[in-house]
Order: C-alpha cells, then sequence, then structure tokens
C-alpha cells in the first residue's frame, strides 16, 4: 500500500473519532482528538501525504527511491490507522 490511502484511511478514522466523541463517556478528550487530527492534517498536507502517488509533490513519490524510509511512513500511518479503528469502537 502506497502513503497516500493509508493518510487518508487515518484522517478518516480520526474525522469520525472527532465526530463522535462528544455522545460518548469520553467527551472530556474531545480536545485532545480533534489536536490530533489538526496536526495529522498538518503533518499530512506539508509532505505530501494526501496527494495521489503519481504527484511529484507526493511523498510516495519522493521517496520511491527510499525504501526504508517509505515502509517506515508506511507502518507508522498503518500503527496510528489500527489504534484509531481499535479506539473508535470502545463504548
Amino acid at each position: 500500500m502506497s502513503i497516500s490511502p493509508l493518510a487518508r484511511a487515518c484522517d478518516y478514522v480520526l474525522s469520525d473519532i472527532v465526530g463522535s466523541i462528544q455522545a460518548t463517556q469520553y467527551a472530556d478528550r474531545w480536545d485532545m482528538f480533534d489536536d490530533s487530527l489538526g496536526r495529522l492534517r498538518v503533518w499530512a498536507g506539508n509532505l505530501g501525504s494526501y496527494r495521489n502517488a503519481s504527484s511529484t509533490s507526493s511523498l510516495d513519490y519522493r521517496l520511491r527511491s527510499a525504501d526504508d524510509m517509505r515502509e517506515a511512513f508506511e507502518d507508522e500511518l498503518t500503527n496510528i490507522r489500527d489504534w484509531s479503528t481499535k479506539g473508535s469502537s470502545l463504548d
């Protein structure tokens, strides 16, 4: 998988959490999740993580020859997505 869909998946899951957390027992943590989403968006936007892999300004494109770096980004984004998905299913 490339970086772009992983970054979008992280954004989607965190957006879902931020949108629904106020109606749960975790409403007091809304600011933390909203801040995390904002940080992800700034980070991903600045690096070009949301851009299509074929775009020369995308992180995928810029790391096309740096397999270790690309894999590290993919691993971390996968972790964020997976942990956020697990966290969103807590009641």
